[in-house]
């Protein structure tokens, strides 16, 4: 029997493609697949990033549909792409939450989801995308 990744990491390959390699991962896509998906739409997505109705509109491209879940984000059930700003940041990061666990496409570090916020510098949520049933 073929083994499966529990999780499939794309690395981030530049300042402001941190959704692009997100939603890569969460997706389980290639960066280059994303990356083509979003500038089809979006042509200057590399030099001011993914908003939240870029990587929308881009899953859909795949067949996924993501909806926007605020307020009350319960780390150790939801997964999807979870939105930070990181203390002295100038823009927001995406990031993955999945099973507990966030995966940092700027570092390719996986922590878990409570470590990952109060380390240093300490990150805030500010929404996540699942998956819509």
């Amino acid at each position: 029997m073929a083994g499966i990744p529990i999780f499939h990491t794309v690395r981030q390959r530049s300042t402001s493609d941190c959704a692009v390699a997100c939603l890569a991962s969460f997706l389980g896509r290639s960066y280059e697949e994303i990356l083509i998906a979003a500038a089809l739409q979006t042509p200057e997505i590399l030099h001011r990033g993914m908003v939240n109705t870029d990587l929308i509109s881009t899953a859909r491209q795949f067949g996924v549909l993501l909806r926007i879940k605020l307020p009350s984000i319960d780390l150790e059930e939801d997964s999807g792409i979870l939105g930070v700003r990181v203390k002295g940041a100038k823009c927001e990061h995406a990031v993955v939450l999945s099973n507990g666990l966030i995966y940092d496409p700027s570092t390719g570090n996986v922590w878990d989801a409570e470590m990952y916020l109060q380390n240093p510098p300490k990150a805030r949520i500010v929404d996540l995308l699942e998956q819509e049933d």
